[in-house]
């Protein structure tokens, strides 16, 4: 079964895009993420037609109630392929919680994380952690615990990789204690005009809480003076 789903987001200067998801509910793989100004019906439909040349269709799909999703154009297309489609109930989107859960981390990794220029500079970087997280998805669930290569020069052993379980950040919890600081101590308290001012004082901060403040988890010391007594 495929999950479709749609979102929006903005350009800096303010001008609205809509995003297309469309995932593998069976293995998490990412099938499609289109981008563009208007995604009406005859655009879902071409995206899955470009889908079945490639992959082939599901036998369902899960989606919500959009009109796009709910016109004539789209479930006649579908009818006539055989797809059935499974239509969540109104106002409980936790019936379409795989791709919702999609939606959480793009905008977290790639929306949230860039100022857009243009359509152009959205759909590039979205294209290149599309291929990033599709593979790791792909083989974590094939069982492989080979290398894989994002870089070509940087290489992860997804046998040392261990995810948390859903919605459980306190699994996760020096990291966690971590980011409160960070955003305590420094991301709350200014005013930033650009990102390069962002990278400056993160590097300034970074030094100080390595090199100048001891932890009493460490005993009293710097994690640089700890990190020397381990080597």
């Amino acid at each position: 079964m495929w999950a479709l789903d749609f979102m929006y987001d903005t350009l800096y200067y303010g001008r609205s895009f809509r995003i297309l998801n469309v995932i593998d509910e069976s293995n998490r793989e990412v099938l499609a993420i289109e981008v563009d100004l208007s995604l009406p019906a005859a655009r879902v439909v071409r995206v899955m037609e470009q889908l079945e040349e490639m992959v082939g269709l599901p036998k369902s799909i899960r989606l919500d109630n959009g009109s796009e999703l709910r016109s004539a154009v789209f479930t006649s297309w579908c009818a006539e392929k055989g797809v059935e489609l499974k239509f969540i109930q109104p106002g409980k989107p936790q019936q379409n919680a795989f791709i919702k859960r999609f939606n959480r981390t793009y905008r977290h990794e790639v929306l949230n994380a860039h100022i857009f220029e243009s359509l152009e500079q959205v759909r590039d970087i979205t294209e290149e952690w599309s291929r990033a997280i599709s593979k790791i998805v792909l083989m974590l669930h094939s069982g492989s615990c080979h290398r894989y290569t994002i870089d070509n020069e940087k290489k992860i052993d997804i046998r040392n990789i261990y995810f948390l379980g859903g919605n459980t950040p306190q699994q996760n919890t020096y990291l966690e204690r971590f980011n409160r600081t960070v955003r305590y101590e420094w991301l709350s308290q200014h005013y930033w005009q650009s990102i390069n001012e962002v990278q400056e004082l993160a590097t300034q901060w970074m030094y100080k809480y390595n090199n100048q403040r001891p932890k009493m988890a460490l005993g009293v010391i710097t994690p640089k003076q700890r990190l020397a007594m381990v080597v």
